[in-house]
């Protein structure tokens, strides 16, 4: 089980996932998130890729993803990266995943999510079984995928557009929130930044002091609609209790992103 998601700002592609994975026996914590950058006189390219599926064959596309990022290798352009990917997944899902798709629930299944710069141009990519499609604002996969599709579509608008700073916090906002409601998502999250220049990984202490405020974040949702919902003669004094939470809260995260 997993919840793995990408938003694309102008500046920057943020990709984070949950470290749960689990059996009928047992839950571990593992990083799902992989990354590669090169530099050279040629170019540059950045990326980060992550998935949900069949851990071994994750494991082993992630591998080969992040080989291209040797440093022998040649820089590929955002466009023939695309190009790359969409070729890749099409010979493995031919040799690794079509000759066992009669084996019923063992069936082997993989999606992938990946960021890519080459200094000029981000995207967004996603799968679905053999599909590479690029994606222009934000996508989510793995068994949170649904959730965090609501949650986009409820938020994503209304912060648009989006800083680095911002899609960050959305990015760890969308999971916490997943992990609360989706069983077989939950463990740590994992978020890595992919921008013209740079890869940023975003240290897990921070995510974690991120998700504290996060709680708070939904106590003072419920004190609002409370707000909302009393009839206007029962309520008292509301209105400057919630300007003080939202400024306490806003306090806290400022604090948090500047660690």
């Amino acid at each position: 089980m997993t919840i793995a998601l990408g938003i694309l700002t102008h500046d920057a592609v943020v990709i984070a996932a949950d470290t749960q994975i689990g059996a009928d026996y047992l839950k571990t914590g593992h990083g799902k998130i992989s990354w590669g950058r090169v530099s050279s006189g040629a170019g540059q390219g950045a990326m980060a890729i992550t998935g949900s599926g069949t851990t071994a064959y994750l494991d082993h596309i992630q591998k080969d993803f992040v080989s291209l990022f040797a440093p022998n290798k040649p820089v590929m352009n955002a466009d023939d990266f695309h190009q790359h990917a969409s070729e890749y997944l099409v010979a493995f899902y031919s040799d690794h995943v079509i000759p066992f798709s009669s084996y019923g629930s063992e069936r082997p299944s993989v999606d992938i999510l990946i960021g890519y710069s080459d200094g000029n141009k981000s995207m967004l990519l996603a799968s679905e079984h053999n599909v590479l499609t690029q994606y222009g604002s934000y996508h989510a996969i793995g068994a949170g995928a649904m959730d965090a599709r609501i949650l986009f579509n409820r938020i994503f608008l209304s912060m648009w557009p989006l800083s680095m700073r911002s899609a960050m916090l959305l990015a760890a906002y969308v999971v916490f929130n997943v992990k609360e409601c989706v069983d077989g998502c939950g463990k740590d999250t994992d978020i890595v930044v992919i921008t013209r220049d740079q890869v940023i990984v975003v240290g897990r202490d921070k995510i974690n002091a991120m998700e504290l405020v996060f709680r708070s974040c939904l106590t003072v949702e419920a004190n609002m609609l409370r707000a909302v919902f009393q009839d206007e003669q029962t309520l008292t004094g509301s209105g400057g209790g919630l300007s003080r939470d939202l400024r306490k809260l806003r306090g806290m995260l400022s604090k948090v992103m500047s660690v």
